[in-house]
């Protein structure tokens, strides 16, 4: 575990991050020395005076989401265990489903969402780097959103091309790995491990909370309904056989994948 990179994306937030993905990891005893803060190049001071100098703050561009996540790949070494994060993570949960009338735990005060527990963030990184070994692949993620009533009608772990959110997900770092699109990064990043290996592991039964489109800087600042629009026309044309447009009630315009399986021995 003492091997694993922490490689946090972060733009015009250093409170955000502060009180919410940093505090998280060190609720979870992730060392400091082990999480690698990616900001803006003209932000790298302001991190430092706000978060001090034992984080390792990397100079990751101004040059959208993509574009970070390369010099991410960049800055690692090939089949680097990598968990990359948003600087906005405030708890991660499993499903577990209550009998009868009993109640959600409260977690510092707050009720926990239905039929959901405080995830041991620490077991579920080493189980998902474990698997991707077993499995021979490279990328594995959670469940997008925390809704048990979806999540309970999963199977517990699938390899199927299934989305992996970016929020927090973990891989073995591919210098062949390249990101183009700002906005659905992250389906692009699935659709390449997939591609590249025949599967992706997903975690049904876990999830995280976060902050994307709340407050200034981070995702809020990069996607307009002009940019989502290019993006799911970069998607369907770059991968046709695979994306395909999604109606629904978002403000953005959406993409789905189609459910590829894998040929892989679950």
């Amino acid at each position: 575990m003492d091997k694993i990179k922490y490689a946090v994306r972060s733009y015009k937030r250093h409170k955000t991050i502060k009180n919410k993905t940093l505090s998280f990891l060190n609720h979870n005893n992730i060392p400091k020395k082990q999480i690698y803060i990616f900001v803006g190049e003209n932000e790298i001071d302001i991190y430092k005076q706000e978060l001090g100098t034992e984080y390792n703050i990397v100079n990751g561009g101004s040059k959208g989401t993509a574009y970070c996540d390369n010099k991410i790949t960049e800055y690692f070494d090939e089949d680097e265990k990598i968990v990359l994060m948003d600087d906005d993570i405030k708890e991660s949960y499993e499903l577990f489903m209550r009998e009868g009338k009993e109640k959600n735990p409260r977690n510092d005060k707050r009720l926990l969402p239905s039929n959901l527990r405080l995830l041991d963030f620490q077991l579920f990184i080493k189980d998902g780097f474990d698997l991707l070994e077993s499995y021979n692949l490279t990328l594995f993620g959670m469940y997008p959103v925390c809704n048990s009533y979806f999540m309970k009608n999963t199977k517990p772990i699938e390899l199927d091309l299934n989305f992996i959110i970016g929020r927090i997900s973990g891989y073995l770092n591919k210098k062949d790995i390249i990101i183009k699109d700002d906005c659905r990064e992250d389906y692009e990043r699935t659709i390449l491990h997939f591609k590249n290996t025949g599967g992706v592991i997903r975690f049904n039964h876990t999830c995280c909370e976060a902050d994307t489109y709340i407050g200034a800087g981070g995702l809020a600042e990069q996607r307009t309904n002009e940019k989502m629009e290019h993006s799911v026309n970069y998607m369907l044309i770059t991968y046709p056989d695979i994306v395909s447009r999604k109606k629904c009630k978002s403000k953005y315009p959406e993409i789905r994948l189609k459910k590829l399986k894998t040929k892989i021995c679950s």
